[in-house]
C-alpha cells in the first residue's frame, strides 16, 4: 500500500519523496520472491480532498513486476490519506475473514479521514483468520507515529521508521524478510506446577521442559483461562506476567500469582511474535479470605477511625483499604478507586490497626478493602455512619485588636480530628462553610495537632476590618466546623 498523498511532493536530500519511493519499490521487485503473491493499492493519488480516492491499482496475485512498476509511474500525489479505509480495503480484497491476510503499508503521514487506527487494528485482529499489518512511517514526526504504530502493534506487524532513501529501502526490506518467513511448526514441550490454586501475588514456580532448545526469546505467562489457547499473539496481549527461558530445555521460572482471583494459565511458548502456544497448566487463584472491624459503627465528622483486619494469608504489594459512599456499587476495584476519599496500603502486613478519619459530610460510607491496585476486585468490607454530634467551639480574650497585636485564640472540638485540622485568619466577607474556600483566603493558621481543647497564638491583620477566626476538621476538603468574628481597628 503505497501514499500518494499530496505531502509525498515533500523533499528528502533534494528529491522527493514520491520519487525515493518509486526507485526503492523498483530495487525490491527485482529481488522479490515469484512465489509470494502480490498486489498494489494507492491512495490520494487522483483527487485532492477526497477520503474516497483509494485504488488498487494491481490486484493480488502472481507477481506482476512489470504492471506494478508501470503503476508506480503513474501515481502523482495530489490528496488526503484515509490510511484507515485503504487498510480496509486491502484486507477485505485479501479475504482476511477466511485466510491469512499481510499487508505493507508505506506513508509519510497520520490518518486525515477521521478513522480510528487503534479501533480499527482491534476490529480487524478480532474478525480476522490471520490479519498482520507492517507499517513503514517515512519522515515522520513523533507525534505522527503513534497511531501508526498502534495499527501495527494491535494486528501483530512491525513498525518500521525510514527518514530518507536507504533508511526506505531497508525497511521496505525488513518488512519483507518478515513477510516471507514461515511461522515453524510448534515445539514440543510441557509445563508443571506444584499445586493447583495459590493465593493472590505468592509466588507460583513453574517447571519446563522441551524437546528442544526454543528461540532465546521463548517465554512462559500467566494468561487468564478464558483466553482461547493456540496464538502466541493473542496470549502476549492478554498476559500479566511472564519469564524467558533463556534458551533452557529444562528447568523452572518463578512468577506472581495474578492479584485477581479465578481460573488461570501458566502457557509455554517457542517465540515471541512468530512463535506458538505449546503446552499450558491450569490453577486458580483464591479470594483473599479477611475480615474487617471497627469499635463503633457511628463517628463525628472528622473522628478518628481505628479499623481492625485480619488476612488469611500475605496480600498482594497493591492491596488497599480506602473509605467510599456505600452508595458506589461494591465489587469492582477500579470503581472503589474511582470513588474513594482516602486510602492506605497494607504492604503485606495480614493483621493490625490502621488509623483513618471520618469525612466531614454526613452519612454511610464503607470501608473497603481491594486486592490490587491495578483492576482488582473488592473482597471484604465494613459499613459506618458520620452523624452529627456536639459543635467545635473557638473565642477570643477579646473583641477588637489594634494591628499586628497578639491574640489568644480558644478552642474545643468534639472529637480528636484529623492531624492536618487547622484554625485561621479570614476576612468576614468570606462565604462560610468550605474549608477549600477558607483555605484560599486565610491569612494565617495554625494546625489543631489532634488536640480536642487548647489555645492558639495570632497576630492581629495589619489592615483594619472584619476577620473570623474559623475553624476546619481538616486541611483535605474538609468543612468549617467553628467560628467567631473580631475587628481591627
Amino acid at each position: 500500500m503505497l501514499d500518494g498523498s499530496g505531502s509525498m511532493w515533500g523533499q528528502l536530500e533534494g528529491r522527493t519523496k514520491i520519487e525515493i519511493a518509486r526507485d526503492v519499490m523498483r530495487e525490491l521487485l527485482a529481488d522479490w520472491d515469484p512465489t509470494v503473491d502480490l498486489g498494489l493499492v494507492a491512495y490520494g493519488h487522483r483527487q485532492k480532498g477526497d477520503c474516497d480516492d483509494i485504488e488498487t491499482l494491481v490486484p493480488v496475485g502472481p507477481l506482476a513486476s512489470d504492471r506494478i512498476l508501470a503503476a508506480i509511474e503513474t501515481i502523482q500525489p495530489k490528496g488526503k490519506t484515509p490510511l484507515g479505509a485503504s487498510v480496509r480495503r486491502a484486507a477485505q480484497e485479501l479475504r482476511y475473514v477466511e485466510e491469512k491476510a499481510t499487508v505493507i503499508l508505506v506513508s509519510d503521514g497520520e490518518e486525515t479521514c477521521g478513522v480510528d487506527l487503534c479501533s480499527l487494528a482491534e476490529s480487524l485482529e478480532r474478525t480476522g483468520v490471520d490479519f498482520t499489518a507492517h507499517v513503514i512511517g517515512f519522515d515522520l514526526t513523533g507525534e505522527q507515529r503513534a497511531s501508526l504504530t498502534c495499527l501495527a502493534e494491535k494486528t501483530g506487524g512491525q513498525f518500521l521508521s525510514a527518514d530518507n532513501a536507504a533508511q526506505l529501502g531497508e525497511a521496505l526490506r525488513d518488512a519483507v524478510r518478515v513477510v516471507r518467513e514461515v511461522p515453524p511448526e510448534a515445539g514440543q514441550g510441557r509445563v508443571w506446577l506444584d499445586a493447583d490454586e495459590f493465593g493472590p501475588g505468592s509466588p507460583v514456580v513453574v517447571h519446563f521442559e522441551t524437546e528442544k532448545p526454543f528461540h532465546p526469546s521463548a517465554w512462559i505467562g500467566f494468561v487468564p483461562s478464558a483466553i482461547p489457547h493456540g496464538s502466541e499473539a493473542r496470549n502476549d496481549d492478554h498476559d500479566v506476567v511472564y519469564a524467558r527461558l533463556g534458551g533452557r530445555t529444562e528447568g523452572s521460572v518463578t512468577l506472581a500469582s495474578p492479584a485477581s482471583a479465578g481460573e488461570w494459565d501458566a502457557r509455554l511458548h517457542d517465540h515471541d511474535g512468530f512463535g506458538n502456544e505449546v503446552a499450558h497448566a491450569s490453577f486458580r487463584v483464591r479470594d483473599v479470605a479477611a475480615r474487617l472491624w471497627l469499635d463503633k459503627q457511628v463517628f463525628l465528622p472528622g473522628e478518628r477511625i481505628p479499623l481492625h483486619f485480619e488476612l488469611a494469608e500475605a496480600p498482594p504489594s497493591g492491596a488497599w483499604l480506602g473509605i467510599v459512599p456505600s452508595e458506589v456499587a461494591h465489587g469492582s476495584e477500579p470503581t472503589n478507586d474511582a470513588h474513594d476519599l482516602t486510602y492506605q496500603k497494607l504492604h503485606g502486613r495480614t493483621e493490625g490497626t490502621l488509623e483513618f478519619f471520618a469525612p466531614s459530610e454526613l452519612g454511610p460510607f464503607d470501608l473497603r478493602l481491594n486486592d490490587s491496585d491495578d483492576r482488582g476486585k473488592e473482597v471484604a468490607h465494613v459499613a459506618f455512619e458520620v452523624a452529627e454530634g456536639a459543635d467545635a467551639t473557638v473565642s477570643l480574650d477579646k473583641a477588637s485588636y489594634a494591628p499586628g497585636e497578639a491574640m489568644v485564640v480558644s478552642f474545643t472540638t468534639p472529637v480528636s480530628y484529623d492531624p492536618s485540622a487547622w484554625a485561621g485568619i479570614v476576612p468576614s466577607a468570606v462565604e462560610h462553610g468550605s474549608e477549600a474556600r477558607n483555605d484560599g483566603h486565610d491569612l494565617a493558621y495554625r494546625r489543631l495537632e489532634g488536640k480536642t481543647r487548647g489555645q492558639l497564638s495570632f497576630e492581629a491583620p495589619a489592615a483594619p476590618g472584619s476577620y473570623d477566626i474559623r475553624v476546619h476538621d481538616t486541611d483535605r476538603g474538609g468543612r468549617e466546623v467553628a467560628s467567631v468574628s473580631f475587628e481591627v481597628q
